[in-house]
């Protein structure tokens, strides 16, 4: 897939000459090779570039070691020389063109291709006063004129589309900008976009949302105020303003040039659903400002994180194992009982347990409050009896049938499934509505 440009821009006017300090692709750069904390290669050049969906560094050197084994175990690291710049590797391997023969011989110079995934410059104390964040997989979204406004607890995120046209094969790519209440300085590290992170929150937030896993191309931290800066909009609401009151903006200063010293790198393309622009999310996008502030409280609980791993596992197999996914969204309304029930984790659940327990979960969950009904738990009974239960065993268990199993019916029961997995995650953010989400078939409801 072709990178965005909206991306290259990222890249091109930011990280290669601030981050990086480098000049720009192509260009070759005095570098060391390290491996495991050793210098490998001490004299060196290094050349920048965009292979594959990566941001791509050429290694070449003079040096004629021929042995590649520490490649399979050792942290590779690239040092540019003068800045003394760290360049995080996330894979390495030996250059075809050192190892082309030409007449019979090979050139006396070893090369490498490296794939860069990380942090670059700075270190973890770093201070920023915003940090831009590009996703490049998320369906098209109706947007505010002046971009959602998110709220997790001290920090405020934007989400606004990029300014830049789309690529043909990446129909939208979208800025998430993440800055903390009052504009107070802050810094980012690894631990931001691992478990517990405000970053893996936002990430999971819109997993949840989309059905798939949203990947982050870049993020550029941009540094607190300066003098010469150049004022931007960005809306930050008031932390007591009430819901449906249009929030006041206030003016971030963001430097023309920004001497970003910190940016994350992250692979450049992303892979879209089957059809992005009628993808449905888990709710409309006016109700994510409601339901964010509950995410992040929460998101340090295991069981959230468990849950919605499995919701989007599970989600996004129906494109590429219809019978599997059948199977796997069962086993993501087995996690949500868990969550809901407070059972062991180690409690495997049989049918009639599954079925006492979906039960005790959707009434703990009281689903469809909002909408002034209830789940129909006899008519849901009788739908996992007849159908679901023995769809999902013969499945699971690779029974030999007379005939082959109904697509659709397969299809209706995962989407059957989905909404109630949907609906319980949902309940555990504040939100108890009866709304259907483009599936095909959804449980039984009655009036209350």
């Amino acid at each position: 897939m072709q990178v965005h440009r909206g991306v290259l821009e990222q890249i091109n006017n930011h990280i290669l000459p601030y981050a990086l300090r480098v000049n720009g692709f192509g260009i070759p750069y005095p570098a060391e090779f390290w491996g495991d904390g050793e210098v490998r290669y001490e004299d060196g050049t290094a050349i920048f570039g965009v292979k594959d969906g990566w941001l791509n560094v050429e290694f070449l050197t003079e040096d004629t070691m021929i042995d590649h084994s520490y490649l399979i175990d050792d942290e590779i690291t690239l040092v540019l020389k003068g800045s003394q710049i760290e360049v995080p590797v996330f894979s390495c391997r030996p250059s075809e063109k050192t190892r082309t023969m030409y007449a019979g011989k090979r050139l006396q110079q070893q090369g490498y291709e490296c794939d860069i995934y990380g942090w670059i410059g700075g270190d973890v104390s770093t201070q920023m006063r915003c940090a831009i964040i590009t996703i490049a997989n998320l369906p098209n979204l109706h947007l505010p004129e002046e971009g959602l406004i998110l709220n997790a607890g001290d920090w405020v995120i934007t989400l606004r589309p990029h300014s830049m046209y789309p690529n043909e094969d990446s129909d939208y790519l979208y800025d998430a900008v993440l800055a903390r209440h009052n504009d107070e300085p802050f810094a980012l590290s690894d631990s931001d976009m691992n478990s517990g992170g405000i970053i893996a929150a936002l990430r999971g937030f819109l997993s949840f949302q989309c059905g798939y896993w949203i990947d982050f191309s870049t993020i550029v931290c941009h540094p607190p105020r300066q003098e010469g800066n150049e004022k931007i909009s960005i809306p930050f609401p008031s932390l007591d303003a009430m819901e449906g009151e249009t929030s006041e903006s206030k003016l971030v200063e963001i430097p023309k040039q920004s001497l970003v010293e910190r940016a994350w790198l992250g692979k450049l393309t992303s892979d879209f659903p089957d059809s992005p622009s009628g993808a449905w999310t888990a709710t409309d996008v006016s109700a994510w400002h409601r339901l964010i502030p509950e995410f992040w409280r929460l998101y340090g609980d295991s069981d959230l994180e468990h849950s919605v791993k499995y919701y989007v596992q599970s989600s996004r197999l129906l494109d590429i194992d219809m019978e599997y996914a059948f199977v796997a969204m069962r086993s993501t309304l087995e996690a949500l009982i868990r969550w809901w029930c407070g059972s062991s984790s180690n409690n495997r659940l049989g049918s009639k347990a599954f079925m006492d327990g979906l039960q005790s979960a959707i009434e703990e969950a009281d689903l469809g409050l909002e909408s002034g009904r209830k789940v129909d738990i006899e008519g849901l009974k009788q739908a996992f009896q007849k159908i679901l239960d023995q769809y999902r065993n013969n499945i699971a268990h690779a029974h030999r049938l007379g005939k082959p199993l109904d697509e659709q019916t397969i299809v209706d029961g995962h989407g059957f499934q989905w909404h109630i997995a949907r609906m319980l995650i949902l309940a555990k953010l504040g939100h108890r509505k009866a709304d259907w989400r483009g599936r095909l078939v959804m449980p039984p409801f009655v009036k209350r």
